[in-house]
């Protein structure tokens, strides 16, 4: 994704089937940074800030690997 300011985000998008956790940290569903216009470029229409309940994740690439 590529913010207001022109900075890249590498994200990606998990799925936990049970949804008995979610994920908290930088980029959750409930995190400031998530405008509108980012999550308009969520593929397959999914809105993190209100997929938690389907188990559905985005949390940065970082993460999970080094980029």
């Amino acid at each position: 994704m590529t913010d207001a300011a022109g900075t890249e985000h590498k994200m990606i998008l998990v799925r936990n089937p049970w949804g008995i956790t979610y994920y908290s940290g930088l980029w959750s569903a409930n995190d400031t940074n998530w405008t509108d216009a980012l999550v308009a470029q969520v593929p397959l229409s999914i809105d993190p800030r209100t997929s938690v309940d389907d188990g559905i994740m985005a949390m940065p690439s970082s993460n999970l690997m080094n980029t």
